[in-house]
């Protein structure tokens, strides 16, 4: 990592004024078409959910601003961070947190992630820990991210202590939804999954997003950052 110098910081007035505020944290939601991700999980037998987090770390950690932490003398820049992801176990109703490294590609990072879950079930709910994986991570090289399967989450609001150095971004989503989007997708889709015929799972003329937030402190992220942070992940998505 790196220390920035705040005074010749091309965002030093946004850093000065934001940083006067009790409160500098703002989130904001928008949607995400994750027709090829589901497809790129189904196809090669991995989680859709790590599948998610390794690409929206991925996208983040492509983009500078998301990568800026507070530290008591001064801002810093990090090398790389990596998903720190809510987890449920199978019969338990009190989540866990697990870490996993941002190594490799994402078919990498999946078989980490199935690897460590695997680890956390042979366990069992009676001796599960709150924080689990690779806890080595310090916070600050994290991404916080949680995902809400059950309902159809059009916007989340992270919780956090009131202090305006926390600068760890968090990315929510919730349950998929099926919106129309037109009928040219369906041919790939049926190679993404291996179908034929009447096989598809998806209707004709449906694809599937999911309503993601962002929540970051306005000292380091702007707007513009958000709909870049979006933009790059659905072209990411994309070339699934």
């Amino acid at each position: 990592m790196k220390k920035i110098d705040t005074g010749t910081w091309s965002r030093r007035q946004q850093w000065e004024h934001f940083s006067k505020m009790d409160f500098p944290f703002y989130h904001v939601s928008f949607y995400i078409d994750v027709t090829p991700a589901y497809g790129y999980a189904k196809l090669h037998g991995v989680s859709f959910y790590h599948t998610m987090c390794y690409l929206v770390s991925s996208a983040m950690n492509d983009i500078e601003n998301f990568r800026y932490r507070i530290h008591p003398d001064g801002v810093y820049l990090m090398d790389r961070c990596h998903p720190s992801f809510t987890v449920l176990q199978p019969g338990c109703t009190e989540f866990q947190i697990m870490n996993c490294r941002m190594e490799g590609q994402l078919e990498d990072f999946c078989a980490r992630a199935a690897s460590l879950w695997a680890e956390v079930l042979q366990k069992g709910t009676g001796a599960r820990e709150f924080f689990c994986g690779d806890t080595d991570i310090p916070e600050e090289e994290c991404y916080f991210l949680s995902c809400l399967p059950w309902i159809d989450a059009t916007g989340m609001c992270s919780e956090r202590s009131l202090n305006p150095d926390d600068s760890v971004p968090r990315v929510s989503w919730g349950r998929y939804t099926r919106m129309d989007r037109g009928d040219d997708y369906i041919p790939k889709l049926k190679d993404w999954l291996g179908l034929t015929g009447q096989e598809t799972p998806i209707r004709q003329g449906k694809r599937l997003w999911i309503n993601m937030t962002a929540d970051v402190n306005h000292r380091l992220v702007d707007g513009y950052h958000i709909g870049l942070f979006a933009t790059l992940l659905q072209e990411t998505i994309d070339r699934l």
